[in-house]
């Protein structure tokens, strides 16, 4: 990806925001998963933020099962065609062909994991009480100040069953 620093700095500044927005706890995400921000060098382009995004807002992991939550959630969410994301989860999460430029995990029937497939459902469905679409255009800039918890009470999501 291109390196653009000017952006990759409005990023890394996230992290000197208070502990209890949503920049830090989208910043503590990408750090403590080793995954580089938009700007930097081998950084995820902008757009495509809104997944890691995702796992903040939802609390979702980001191994296999979690991943699959984060598409059923976002799959949830969308507004149009939600259908390819959830083909996405299940082609390379369940069949074990990687839909992605990244190296993923060689995930076969990982559906068949016992109450992953109500999960799977759960998170579709918290997702669809999402007002908007987060995957198209969702200015999270003007969030990132705010505290994580008022940012999920005004997208509606509801805290994480344990």
């Amino acid at each position: 990806m291109r390196e653009d620093p000017e952006l990759a700095a409005r990023y890394e500044a996230l992290g000197k925001l208070p502990a209890d927005t949503l920049g830090y706890a989208f910043d503590r995400h990408c750090r403590d998963h080793g995954f580089a921000f938009p700007g930097e060098k081998l950084g995820f382009p902008e757009a495509g933020i809104y997944h890691d995004l995702t796992h903040v807002l939802s609390g979702y992991r980001t191994d296999p099962a979690g991943e699959i939550q984060v598409g059923g959630f976002t799959g949830g969410y969308k507004k149009h065609n939600p259908i390819f994301v959830i083909l996405f989860v299940m082609l390379t999460f369940s069949a074990g062909i990687n839909m992605t430029p990244l190296e993923q995990p060689d995930v076969h029937g990982i559906f068949a994991t016992e109450g992953l497939a109500d999960k799977f459902l759960t998170a579709v469905e918290r997702g669809s009480r999402v007002p908007i679409d987060l995957s198209d255009r969702w200015d999270h800039w003007a969030r990132v100040e705010k505290p994580l918890e008022q940012v999920r009470a005004e997208l509606r999501i509801a805290l994480l069953e344990a």
